[in-house]
């Protein structure tokens, strides 16, 4: 990835971290080729250049310019893909099957078998997680991948309309049905039927789901999407999916809880307080999901709300609220098939110090899912601890080394 120039700010700041740059960007009519719409699409708007206030100090201020972010479609009542290949799945490869079918939508003919062994590897058990998907696409297409969680209905829609072909997780069927987890590709929707349509490597082609039937089997995974594109798209890929920082970018700096360092001059101290608000893009979902999460929670009151919202804690480093809302939700009804629960449940309780609770709840969910794992317990989510601390100490006193 080429970098760009940064900007020069309105003081001499130096940060201590190293920024990816931008790539062109695409125009809006490409997105409009890879579906069909049912409107006239919009067209593009002009990129213009904001000039911020002169900050009133002593050393003379410069321009500060904020990156401008192409303007996408707005969805229309219907889009549908017209061009995306359907494959049955072989054993337990939905995933894989899933990105196989959003590759063909850039006329990738990919081949599910090869996918599976570089996506989930030999064991047949295994289920397919988002974060390879994105090595594996940009070293033999030249594309790349990005996933987030807490997607919404119009998010999805928006995707659609712009010419991407996001991939879901969600459960098959309902859950009373079966419990088993499932990667989806959406190839369209019709706000006439509240319909989307997806290929599904078990149910079929343009298979249709109800919007609500859609969210409701959504939710026990925290509304997660994944998204394949080319280089070029990601600006306007960002701008429907919100100012998060660029995937790269996000996941190499996460191991450091996203550390940051800023040099400043004594009299800036102020204007540097007002931009380093909380701001990081990581924290910000998380908190968003958590309060959508806790939400739903008491507004549904059904078991796979009450362990989402549990999720969305744990992730937020809400470590009491975590285990408050997994205990009522294993208490309303089965957990099986809610794979993270595994994990996040016992981590929340060790988060706590109730290490002989965690073992027994890390025993009471073993049979949740036939997923061999590893012999060595993980510790808490990293950064849900670090926001925790940020919650419970005095900033002078977090530690910096």
């Amino acid at each position: 990835m080429r970098g760009r120039g940064a900007s020069v700010g309105a003081f001499a700041l130096t940060i201590g971290v190293v920024l990816a740059g931008g790539i062109a960007l695409r125009p809006v009519a490409s997105a409009q080729s890879a579906a069909i719409l049912d409107t006239t699409p919009t067209e593009d708007a002009t990129a213009s250049v904001s000039v911020a206030d002169p900050v009133a100090v002593a050393s003379a201020p410069t321009v500060t310019v904020a990156e401008i972010l192409p303007t996408p479609v707005a969805a229309p009542a219907s889009v549908v893909f017209p061009e995306m290949k359907h494959v049955w799945q072989s054993l337990n490869n939905c995933g894989p099957a899933a990105v196989v079918m959003a590759l063909s939508t850039f006329g990738v003919d990919a081949n599910q078998e090869a996918a599976r062994l570089a996506l989930r590897g030999p064991d047949v058990r295994r289920g397919m997680g988002p974060q390879g998907v994105g090595p594996w696409v940009k070293e033999n297409f030249d594309l790349r991948s990005t996933w987030r969680n807490g997607g919404t209905i119009e998010t999805i829609k928006a995707l659609v309309a712009n010419g991407f072909a996001p991939m879901v997780t969600q459960w098959m069927q309902d859950p009373w049905v079966s419990r088993i987890a499932h990667w989806r590709t959406v190839r369209g929707y019709d706000d006439a039927k509240s319909v989307f349509y997806v290929n599904d490597s078990m149910l079929g082609n343009m298979v249709p789901l109800s919007y609500e039937w859609f969210g409701r089997n959504w939710q026990s995974f925290s509304y997660r999407y994944m998204v394949i594109y080319k280089p070029e798209d990601e600006k306007l890929l960002n701008a429907i999916m919100g100012p998060l920082s660029y995937e790269w970018f996000g996941r190499n700096w996460q191991s450091f809880s996203y550390r940051y360092m800023v040099i400043y001059k004594p009299e800036d101290e102020k204007l540097l307080n007002a931009i380093m608000g909380p701001q990081v893009s990581d924290a910000v979902m998380r908190r968003d999901l958590y309060q959508r999460a806790k939400t739903e929670a008491l507004t549904q009151n059904t078991n796979f709300a009450w362990l989402a919202y549990g999720e969305a804690a744990y992730s937020y480093g809400m470590f009491e609220e975590a285990v408050m809302a997994f205990e009522k939700g294993l208490s309303m009804g089965s957990p099986n098939g809610v794979f993270g629960l595994r994990n996040s449940y016992p981590q929340a309780l060790r988060a706590l110090g109730r290490q002989q609770d965690a073992e027994r709840a890390a025993q009471q969910l073993n049979n949740i899912s036939i997923v061999p794992s590893s012999t060595v317990v993980a510790p808490p989510d990293p950064y849900a601890l670090y926001l925790a601390m940020l919650r419970i100490t005095p900033f002078e006193q977090i530690p910096t080394e």
